[in-house]
């Protein structure tokens, strides 16, 4: 009887130890699931994304959010489009439900996005809310902060992807003017940036020497930057993030951003009824 007491008591304590050590295998390799592309994170699994995923965007959520909710589809828009062709993944955390993460980062509003690189946070996300503006960023993030246009037809496509992006004509890759271009691109992790030094894109952008253009698809389209024989990047940095919003736009969270980021000090607030005809008239 002794024996077959001792011999439960062995088997109940296996059993208890297996049980733990499943338990705690789980909790340590927890699945990543999948919401329409964007990585779904959590206090079980974020240690498993960090060593899987060597990049990734995380944005710090609450469901009651509304400007959460206004980045949710652009979010997913943003995630499917980098599938497969960009490292950087999108993921999301509900810091209600997970507060062990909120209160690691020290996630005080909403949305909040961490960029994490090779298991570390690298920085913070202050780019644009729209899908467009996410896709720049992490494109910028794993390749050249500047492109090179060798035609017309690949500058006429850049300006079809771009909402806004900064163009350079240079007269050679030796070109200091060029060089201090590059430079500035690399700090700016909002905008577009691409340069030529092909005649065809000289002549096809009308201009005699090297030149800076901002092209948007709003306003003038175009607006020339007054290059002297060397670059002032303060003078471009103002100039880029002054031709970079429109005019007139509708006042919301998003434009705000940008527009209290401008070096444009005076404002005037238009109110107008969407839905009257001649709401039209105002844009």
């Amino acid at each position: 009887a002794y024996k077959t007491k001792t011999y439960k008591m062995l088997t109940i304590n296996y059993l208890l130890l297996s049980l733990l050590v499943v338990l705690l295998i789980s909790y340590t390799f927890a699945e990543i699931t999948e919401e329409d592309g964007v990585l779904v994170i959590t206090d079980e699994n974020f240690q498993e994304a960090l060593s899987t995923y060597d990049s990734f965007l995380l944005e710090f959520y609450a469901p009651w959010c509304g400007h959460c909710k206004s980045l949710a589809p652009e979010w997913v828009k943003a995630a499917k489009a980098l599938a497969g062709k960009n490292p950087i993944k999108l993921a999301k955390v509900d810091a209600t439900e997970n507060k062990n993460l909120a209160s690691q980062y020290d996630i005080k509003g909403f949305p909040s996005i961490k960029y994490f690189k090779s298991g570390a946070v690298e920085g913070d996300y202050n780019g644009g809310r729209k899908d467009v503006d996410i896709i720049s960023w992490a494109n910028k993030k794993v390749g050249p902060a500047t492109v090179v246009i060798k035609s017309v037809e690949e500058f006429e496509k850049l300006k079809e992807d771009n909402e806004v992006f900064v163009f350079g004509y240079f007269s050679s890759e030796e070109s200091s003017l060029l060089k201090d271009f590059k430079e500035y691109a690399k700090k700016d992790d909002k905008n577009a940036f691409a340069y030529s030094i092909e005649p065809s894109i000289k002549s096809h952008l009308a201009v005699s020497n090297d030149a800076i253009i901002l092209f948007k698809n709003f306003d003038e389209l175009r607006a020339d930057f007054p290059l002297k024989d060397t670059l002032d990047v303060d003078e471009l940095a103002t100039f880029v993030t002054g031709q970079s919003i429109p005019l007139i736009q509708e006042f919301n969270a998003e434009a705000s951003r940008k527009i209290f980021a401008s070096p444009i000090t005076k404002h005037a607030l238009f109110f107008t009824d969407k839905s009257s005809e001649s709401h039209s008239a105002v844009k």
